[in-house]
């Protein structure tokens, strides 16, 4: 018949040992591809962090280039409006304060581009789009009505 197995100490104590190794082994797999995983999500996020800090940075220069180059052309307009008036003053024309009223508005429309792009708030790159479209029309149609803007004599 079968003879009974004789686990001796140091088989059960081999056994054990293996089986420890083993286990410790997964173990250390285990908490080492965690660590790495870790690791990984963590360099994601900093190359996450690193892209929107870029994104705003170029959407805050992008702002400030416009309003340099808005503040520009309502200098521009201020220039033009000056030397309208300056023609109104010296006709001798009928029209002369219809002229003036027209020109005040013109400068009026001005001066709102001007405290529009003053207080605009940065929120968004959506809502910077729309108010940027929005602004160029109004600026292209003030700019074209002073352009065509003619005083006879």
């Amino acid at each position: 018949m079968n003879k009974p197995i004789k686990k001796t100490k140091s088989s059960i104590m081999r056994k054990f040992a293996i089986v420890m190794i083993f286990s410790s082994t997964v173990l250390f797999s285990s908490c080492n591809s965690s660590s790495e995983n870790l690791q990984n999500e963590r360099e994601n996020v900093n190359d996450a962090n690193e892209d929107l800090n870029e994104a705003q940075e170029e959407y805050a220069n992008e702002v400030r280039d416009f309003r340099i180059e808005v503040e520009k052309k309502i200098n521009e307009n201020d220039r033009k409006i000056d030397e309208i008036n300056a023609k109104i003053k010296n006709s001798n024309n009928e029209l002369k304060a219809e002229y003036e009223k027209q020109v005040a508005i013109l400068e009026q429309n001005n001066e709102e581009l001007e405290k529009k792009i003053g207080n605009y708030k940065a929120t968004s790159r959506e809502n910077w789009e729309s108010f940027k479209s929005e602004f160029n029309k109004d600026m292209d149609h003030l700019g074209n009505a002073l352009k065509n803007f003619t005083v006879e004599n």
